[in-house]
């Protein structure tokens, strides 16, 4: 930075705070999360100043003595580090309540009252969200997020902020009544009301409503509609689909496809309309803007967030007309919703409630945030009753700390961090699933070898699908299994099939093979060997709570998840584009990797890819031999009636110096290149 710029002032403000040498670094960066390149250099300097991103999970588990990335010998430094000169910046805070009453209890313990030293280094807890609902009746004044009556006013008197604030987002209620031909009547109105926006104008495209968002509040609902979608309008509009059944490393490559053409700022203009279903997981963490909005009825507070993602800038004095639907079967007496309970029904009705009539006598609701702050503010109803139900913490005790504070030897019993984190009463537990083309479930013997070669291949989380636990071991009975009843809110909305006749009804139960993996056993560094508990099984109830399974990719995905490797080189044949252990390797920010072995059909179809293959199995070839041969690999120009060599494969022999070379457990190599620098 240049002598005298802000940024130079700031880092020698920073450098002098870390009491560091002046050629030190002034703010140092980290991720805390699973899945990513684990890198604590900012752990090494108690006084360096850092920005970090974390996870309820990581950040939750270090201030409570129980490290998820760490052994308990550092746990005590870890916690530390986070609850001493730190300030932590709770986002969408209204999706982590137990975990935010769990940091309030963490403040309480560290003041006066409960020290018995005082405690100088400050630590202080900040929450962020549009829709943060009731404080408790104790909430102490000073956490409020405005104490002073005008401090709101002030801190929002910005021409930006204003027109976000003031912009009008009229949406029309929609109830709509069993249909006549079985199909869902909500995906019927949702579709006409797309054709319907999209054929009433012939404007060009800019000033069209070319982002249009339809959310309801099944994954099933979901698919269902972007299928009706596709049938009736692809060829007039792009139709997105994202649901929180995406694996993590899908979920970036399908945002990264349209974050351009949805963002809020500078967005591109799509070639056609695009229509973009989704569920509950749009409502946090997506800063995508749409010109209008078609949503099923849900809480209060979830709408809220939803139509935070209509005209986001707040540009013009009005939005387009949106929708708000709801079933008339969800409004019986005896309707309960299994995410949003009772809430559903109540938010109609006070929706009902505040609507007004417009020139065409259409029942409209404003959900603009100053409009819907106006009817807040004027009580119009039992506003407690529409709200999302919240769980609750357990009580932090001083006992609870005493014991978690204990980490060398851990003390039994034990208090279970995670119900301090995510609450008890969290609803179906979940576990996870990932899928490898290498696994051959031909035979007995051929499933022996499986721990082994997912061993050569270690799992990581970015390829990894959560799902519930009792849907998973549906899905491993037989694939056909009912999924109406899920939603898209971590641990809620997942009935257990106990209380439900029709679900989990199966055509035919198949249970099939499955790997359980829960990692090695290391006994001497030159010794490794599996963990016992690391198994191939047949029977899904043997599957716990948190448990990584690992199945071969052509069980497919379907009735489990989605899969979208669109812009992905590697999307290999029928059911081998789920494996994408290779494509996750370098985000995850280890070395880049390539599997050559005849057990993917995509490496085997190629006639030198066989010869390479053929050649290691007969000649038995040192490293040195295997690296020569892979450079003539990347030299080898096909004859015009020979295909090149599979995308995947060319692209890594060019781009990558083969650092290591290991045998495959059932033959061929896997080529790992060189990992990435940290700073790069």
């Amino acid at each position: 930075a240049k002598d005298g710029s802000l940024l130079k002032i700031v880092a020698e403000r920073l450098q002098q705070l870390s009491g560091l040498d002046k050629d030190a670094r002034p703010l140092a960066t980290a991720r805390l999360r699973g899945g990513v390149l684990k890198d604590d250099g900012w752990a090494r300097i108690p006084s360096q100043p850092a920005l970090i991103t974390s996870t309820v999970d990581q950040l939750g588990s270090n201030l409570l003595f129980r490290s998820y990335a760490h052994g308990q010998k550092t746990a005590p430094i870890f916690a530390g580090l986070a609850a001493n000169d730190s300030i932590i910046f709770l986002d969408e805070a209204h999706c982590s309540i137990p975990f935010k009453q769990t940091s309030e209890a963490i403040r309480q313990f560290r003041g006066e009252k409960w020290a018995e030293e005082p405690i100088c280094n400050p630590f202080a807890f900040v929450t962020m969200s549009a829709t943060p609902g009731n404080q408790t009746g104790n909430q102490p004044k000073e956490n409020d997020v405005f104490p002073q009556e005008d401090e709101k006013e002030k801190a929002l008197d910005h021409d930006s902020l204003r027109k976000r604030i003031k912009v009008s987002k009229r949406a029309e209620l929609y109830k709509v009544k069993k249909s006549t031909n079985g199909e869902d009547p909500l995906i019927e109105r949702a579709v006409k009301l797309v054709k319907n926006e999209l054929e009433e104008s012939e404007l060009p495209l800019k000033l069209k409503k070319s982002k249009i968002a339809l959310i309801v509040n099944r994954v099933a609902t979901a698919e269902r509609l972007a299928r009706k979608l596709r049938e009736e309008m692809e060829d007039r509009a792009f139709v997105v689909l994202l649901t929180g059944r995406f694996r993590p490393y899908e979920r970036d490559v399908l945002v990264d496809e349209w974050k351009s053409y949805l963002q809020a700022f500078d967005a591109k203009t799509p070639e056609k309309p695009i229509l973009f279903v989704s569920t509950q997981c749009i409502e946090v963490g997506a800063d995508f803007s749409f010109d209008l909005m078609i949503t099923e009825c849900a809480s209060l507070d979830a709408l809220r967030q939803r139509f935070g993602r209509v005209n986001r800038l707040g540009e013009g004095n009005e939005s387009h007309v949106s929708a708000v639907l709801i079933r008339d079967a969800d409004l019986g007496s005896k309707a309960s919703d299994p995410i949003y309970e009772e809430a559903k029904k109540k938010t109609w009705e006070y929706l009902e409630k505040i609507k007004k009539r417009d020139k065409q006598k259409l029942p409209i609701v404003d959900f603009g945030i100053r409009a819907m702050d106006e009817f807040m503010e004027g009580k119009n109803g039992d506003l407690e009753s529409c709200l999302a139900p919240a769980k609750d913490a357990p009580i932090l005790l001083p006992a609870h700390l005493d014991m978690l504070c204990q980490t060398h030897p851990v003390p039994h019993p034990v208090p279970d961090v995670d119900l301090f984190l995510h609450g008890k009463d969290r609803g179906s537990p979940e576990a996870r699933i990932i899928w490898r083309a290498d696994l051959n479930n031909e035979n007995e013997e051929s499933r022996k070898q499986w721990p082994e070669i997912v061993a050569a291949c270690p799992p990581t989380s970015l390829e990894t699908l959560s799902v519930p636990l009792f849907r998973l071991q549906q899905w491993l009975e037989t694939p056909k299994v009912k999924d109406d009843y899920f939603g898209d809110v971590e641990g809620v909305g997942d009935l257990s099939p106990e209380n439900d006749e029709e679900k989990g009804k199966t055509e035919e139960q198949q249970n099939r093979h499955f790997l359980r993996w829960r990692g090695r056993r290391k006994e001497k560094k030159s010794e490794k060997k599996e963990n016992p508990s690391t198994a191939v099984l047949e029977n899904p109830k043997e599957i716990a709570p948190g448990d990584l399974v690992v199945v071969p990719a052509d069980y497919g995905i379907d009735g489990l998840g989605h899969s979208f490797l669109e812009k992905d080189e590697r999307k290999g044949v029928g059911n081998e584009r789920l494996d994408i252990w290779e494509s996750v390797q370098k985000t995850a920010g280890k070395a880049p990797a390539l599997r050559l072995t005849s057990a993917i059909e995509q490496v085997k179809a190629h006639s030198q890819m066989r010869e390479f293959l053929e050649w290691i199995e007969s000649e038995e070839p040192s490293d040195g031999d295997i690296r020569e041969r892979i450079k003539e690999l990347k030299d080898w120009q096909p004859a015009e009636e020979e295909d090149d060599l599979p995308k995947h494969v060319l692209n890594f022999l060019k781009e990558n110096k083969i650092q290591k070379v290991e045998k495959h457990p059932i033959g061929g190599v896997i080529l790992f290149g060189e990992v990435a620098s940290f700073d790069k």
